[in-house]
């Protein structure tokens, strides 16, 4: 249970993710990884989690590929947005034309 991460709700909709460093009878005391002072006491049924898994590697993969996920999308929608921008403006060139031989 000690140096177990947790995350804890100290106010409503303001959680918390630090590591367990002491326990009370009903209690646990928690301090986060850069911070130089204890946390105050928490009970139990505040305990929202606990981590059980984390990595290095797969968190830096997903990173890299959301960013080009990001990018591909990005660039997708603007040469979207430019040909639909386009293909408006001629739309409308033509119906201009099309007006002036009627007249």
């Amino acid at each position: 249970m000690f140096g177990d991460i947790i995350t804890y709700e100290e106010d409503e909709n303001y959680f918390i993710t630090h590591r367990i460093i002491e326990k009370n009878s009903a209690s646990f005391i928690t301090q986060g990884d850069n911070n130089n002072e204890k946390d105050t006491e928490i009970t139990s049924s505040k305990i929202l989690g606990k981590v059980v898994f984390h990595s290095i590697v797969l968190g830096n993969f997903i990173r890299i590929y959301l960013k080009y996920v990001f990018m591909i999308v990005t660039v997708f929608v603007v040469f979207m947005n430019i040909y639909w921008i386009d293909k408006n403006k001629n739309g409308k060139e033509e119906i201009c034309k099309t007006q002036k031989e009627k007249r």
